[in-house]
Parts: C-alpha cells; sequence; structure tokens
C-alpha cells in the first residue's frame, strides 16, 4: 500500500496533518554509537512528519517523538529464545508505524491545543527449526500513543500549560500515562521571572488484559526556578525534586529519578561590543543533589562557562568544573537499591569556531577529564573544515577522537547477578564527510558518509560491594571487550517541481561491526567495516500537494457544458 500524507487547514489558526501507512525509510541515518552508560542515547528527530509544528508538544519531556517507530523493546532479547537447532530469519530493526494524526494551533485568546494519535503494529521475530518449521516471538506489541496539550499564553509573556500523555498497548503489557502541568509569570518590566510545575507518572500492570493498579508505580516530579532574565548582572537559583518511581520513558523521556537537586547560577553579559569583543555569556553555577528517598548527599559540583563572540566573529566557548566530593551514583550499578561510590573528578574544555562567511571555515574544540584516584583521565579533540567551493558546491569533514584510560564503568553481571566493573581503556574516532551541491533553487544533491569506530579493552574487573566500593575480582574471566564499527553512507537528490511537491531519490548504505576482538588500526578498522555483510536500499519517493480548496473553486467557477 502507497503511504498517504494529508495536511488540512481548518483555519488561519489550526492545521489538521494525517498519515497512513508512512514510509521513514528516506530519513538520514542515525549517529548510532557505543553505549556504555546505564541512559538511553537521546536521537535526533529526522522524519519530516515529525518536526513539523511540534514546538507546542515539547512540553516537560512528556513527548519524545522517537518513541513512535523505535526498535522493538524485545529486538535484543530473541536471541534468549532460541532452542537447540534454531536460527533467527526475521526480526524486525524498527516498529511500523499504522497512522498518526496530529492537530495543532492557537486561538484568537491565546490558547495553544494540540492533539496527538499514533498507533503502530504488532512486531514479530521469526525463528526457524531445523525441521524447516518457524514459529514467531512477539518483540512489541500493538501501541496506541496519545497527547493533548493546553497552553495559554497571558500577559506580560506569562504562560501556564498542561500535557497528557498515554500509552495503551494490547497483549498483557504495561499501559502507561503521564500528566505534567507547569507556569511561567515575568513581572511588568521583564526583569524577573518565575517558573515551577509538577508532574505525575502512572504505570498499569495487566493480567489476562485487566488493568491492575500498583502503588509502587506512581511517581511524581515537582520544580522551581526563580531568575532575573534581564540586565548586565543575572541570576538565578531552581529546586527539582523526582521520586525513585518516576519514569514517563513510555512516550516521553526520564534520564535520572530518585534525586532532589538545587542549582544557584550567577551570570554576567555584555551585549554591546567592547574592545575586541562583539558579545559575551558567562555563568557560575553550583549544584547540590540528594539522594530523593534517603536524603543522603548524591553529590556536589561547581561549574563555569563562558561564551565569547569577538568583532572578527571568531567565537568560543570555554567552560570546566570541579566536584569535591564523592558522589553516590544510582544508576551505573543497574540494579535498583543499589549504588556505587564515585569518585571526585574534575575536567575542563574549549569550543571554538572561525568566521562562517569565509570561504574556508573551521570549527574545533578539546575536552580533559580527570579523576585522580583511580589514575582515569579523558582526552578529547575534534576539527571539522568546512569549505565552501562556491554558491553551489559545499565540503565539510568532521574528525573526533575521545581516548579513555583507566576508565572505571559497569561491565555486566556475574552468574551469581551481581553487579561487575571494569577497568578499561577505551578510544573512539568518529568520522563524517559531508557533500553538497545545488544544482538551482528546488534541486540538490548530497552525500554523508560516517564512520564511527570505538574500541575497548577491560584491564581489571571488580565486583561491587553493598557499600557502594569496588573488590578486586579476578576469578571473573568473561570478556567484555568490544570493536564496534557504525558505517552510514546516504546518497539524497531531491527536486522540488512545484510548491508543495517534491521527488527525492534516496540510496542508503549500512554497516553493523560488532566484535569482541579487533585492532586499534583505524584503517584496518574501516576495512574490515567495508567488507562486513551490509544493507542497501533504493527509494523514490514523489510528494505531490493537491490544493483542494483551489479544486473546489476551480470546479465551482467552471462552466456548465
Amino acid at each position: 500500500a502507497l503511504p498517504i500524507y494529508i495536511k488540512y487547514g481548518i483555519d488561519r489558526r489550526f492545521t489538521l496533518d494525517m498519515t497512513l501507512l508512512p514510509d521513514f525509510g528516506q530519513v538520514q541515518s542515525d549517529n548510532r554509537v557505543k553505549n556504555l552508560t546505564p541512559f538511553e542515547i537521546i536521537l535526533d528527530e529526522n522524519r519530516p512528519f515529525f518536526k513539523e509544528g511540534f514546538d507546542l508538544f515539547n512540553k516537560d519531556k512528556v513527548f519524545y517523538t522517537r518513541r513512535i517507530g523505535r526498535t522493538p523493546t524485545g529486538y535484543y532479547n530473541v536471541y534468549n529464545y532460541l532452542l537447540p537447532g534454531e536460527s533467527i530469519t526475521d526480526n524486525p530493526s524498527q516498529v511500523r508505524l499504522l497512522n498518526a494524526v496530529k492537530l495543532s494551533g492557537r486561538t484568537n485568546g491565546g490558547l495553544g491545543i494540540g492533539e496527538f494519535n499514533a498507533v503502530t503494529d504488532n512486531t514479530y521475530a521469526t525463528i526457524k527449526d531445523a525441521g524447516g518449521g518457524s514459529r514467531r516471538i512477539l518483540t512489541e506489541p500493538m501501541t496506541d500513543y496519545n497527547v493533548l496539550v493546553l497552553d495559554q499564553n497571558l500577559s506580560n509573556n506569562a504562560d501556564v500549560y498542561i500535557i497528557n500523555g498515554a500509552t495503551i498497548r494490547s497483549k498483557d503489557s504495561v499501559d502507561a500515562n503521564v500528566t505534567s502541568t507547569g507556569f511561567n509569570i515575568q513581572d511588568k518590566k521583564h526583569v524577573y521571572e518565575l517558573r515551577g510545575g509538577g508532574a505525575l507518572t502512572q504505570r498499569f500492570n495487566k493480567t489476562n488484559g485487566i488493568k491492575q493498579i500498583y502503588s509502587d508505580t506512581v511517581g511524581e516530579q515537582y520544580y522551581f526556578l526563580f531568575h532575573k532574565i534581564s540586565g548586565n548582572f543575572q541570576f538565578s537559583i531552581s529546586n527539582e525534586n523526582t521520586s525513585d518511581n518516576f519514569n514517563r520513558n513510555d512516550l516521553g523521556v526520564s534520564t535520572i529519578y530518585n534525586y532532589r537537586v538545587v542549582n544557584a547560577d550567577l551570570i554576567y553579559n555584555i551585549y554591546l561590543p567592547f574592545w575586541k569583543i562583539k558579545e559575551t555569556y558567562n555563568d557560575l553555577n553550583f549544584a547540590k543533589s540528594y539522594i530523593y528517598t534517603t536524603g543522603q548527599q548524591k553529590g556536589m559540583s561547581i561549574n563555569f562557562n563562558s561564551f565569547t563572540v569577538l568583532n572578527n566573529f571568531w567565537g568560543g566557548d570555554l567552560g570546566g568544573g570541579y566536584s569535591p566530593v564523592t558522589g553516590i551514583d544510582v544508576y551505573e550499578p543497574r540494579v535498583p537499591g543499589r549504588f556505587y561510590v564515585s569518585p571526585i573528578f574534575y575536567y575542563f574544555f574549549f569550543q571554538g569556531s572561525s568566521p562562517y562567511q569565509k570561504k574556508i571555515a573551521f570549527d574545533f574544540g578539546i575536552n580533559y577529564t580527570n579523576t585522580p584516584i583511580n589514575n582515569m583521565y579523558e582526552l578529547s579533540y575534534s576539527i571539522g573544515p568546512i569549505i565552501k567551493f562556491s554558491d553551489r558546491l559545499s565540503l565539510r569533514h568532521t574528525f573526533s577522537y575521545d581516548h579513555f584510560v583507566n576508565d572505571v564503568g559497569f561491565a555486566n553481571f556475574d552468574s551469581l547477578g551481581n553487579s561487575i566493573f571494569g577497568k578499561r581503556d577505551i578510544y573512539t574516532i568518529t568520522n563524517t564527510l559531508t557533500l553538497k551541491y545545488i544544482f538551482k533553487n528546488d534541486m540538490s544533491l548530497s552525500l554523508r558518509i560516517r564512520h564511527y569506530l570505538s574500541n575497548g579493552i577491560y584491564k581489571q574487573y571488580y565486583t561491587l560491594l553493598d557499600n557502594g566500593l569496588l573488590q578486586n575480582n579476578d576469578a571473573y574471566t568473561t570478556i567484555n571487550n568490544f570493536n564496534s564499527n557504525y558505517f552510514n553512507v546516504d546518497l539524497v537528490y531531491s527536486w522540488q517541481f512545484s510548491p508543495g511537491s517534491s521527488m527525492n531519490i534516496v540510496y542508503k548504505n549500512a554497516i553493523d561491526r560488532e566484535a569482541t576482538i579487533g585492532t586499534p588500526d583505524y584503517y584496518q578498522n574501516l576495512h574490515d567495516a567495508i567488507n562486513s555483510p551490509q544493507t542497501n536500499t533504493l527509494s523514490l519517493q514523489i510528494v505531490y500537494y493537491l490544493d483542494y480548496q483551489y479544486l473546489r473553486k476551480s470546479k465551482v467557477l467552471s462552466p456548465k457544458s
């Protein structure tokens, strides 16, 4: 079936967007990375349908559009269900979106209204046995996603909002609901600002299709911020509290939980040119956090950041920070109720860029982090030249190198379920090449090639003790070394042959190579990746814009035969 996209202007204020069986195979490939953290990687949204008109829904991280059509939650667990002699013949890496509807706009009275609904299909992996038979495993159930937001503009640039996100799954899977509200108030002279809000998350377990509400699946979050927003000298103070059961990841994003944090910022900005400086923005931050459930101090840090643009349009961002006390990390052990005593550390960074008006420009940066007690340090740097050969042709190359020495973090679980930590050396190299050619205003060709390499070698393993400290574990012998290569090619020809109508031809090449043994030689990794199994796709997309109002008027005005 062909994908269908409909945009209908209800009036000048509200727009209705609909899609049926959409195909997003033409969007830019994601910048995949090797993730060793306890948190998911937040990806950019590249799908056109989810990029236009979603500003109203960007409230309190309730709605993360990449949840729609995500990688199935059971995608990586299929191998655990294999019986002797069985193999996987099909395991879709993306859930199929059946349909989506979005209504958004703002009334004459300043009330913003947004309604979004989407339905994704059941996703199955297919397993084949030695006798030729097959069976299917559900990796993601059919799911209905719904978001409703009301955002009222008030006087003096103030506003108040409420947003609700609901996730309803078929079968015996968990349903979820999150409601968040907030406000922003400013004085008449726009000198001071007060922000605040709260959120409630609920997760409903089901048995035989019947919902059962458990008190331990309810989580809450609340915050406030007082900010002086005008003048050269500014300041802010904020407090945020999140319970241990707070979870909006079914439809939104919850990166951390079970914490209380107090932030204080002293800010000094200069907006008018002086000496050789065009403008500068400076921020000194103090942050202190606590465990929500126990009140224990979780961490403390002092951070500084200064962004400056010179009169010749060179710009730079300089900063650093220091954590003077050990912290309590409740996320790294990957086990609820456990914690890791994280050590004292300090860091600094600098990022800069030359004037983009020149035919040759470049971005550059360096970062250094040191943890003295572990003799651990991280050194990373990047450079990105930009060459404008003409108004039509441009080339950009971005190179980054990141090296961890004696990094300590979670490695795996042992046979008894204990958290095993490891000391490791990691180096990561990323090369991205982007070439763009504009034939004319409505026709272009772009080529993007990206190779990501991350190589990690473990040198020592530890057992995490109940007091959060680490103990040498020489008996643990599992190999957790990794060599990850991700290679992508995106070649896109685009032609907008009339207003709202376009044709796109896209070629994509994707290679994912994971190994436990790898060479540190970059060019050998690149060679091995290119010669690994790969996925190639070639797609054609034609979008033709039909103006219903124009067709209707033409029919009315045409003479009768």
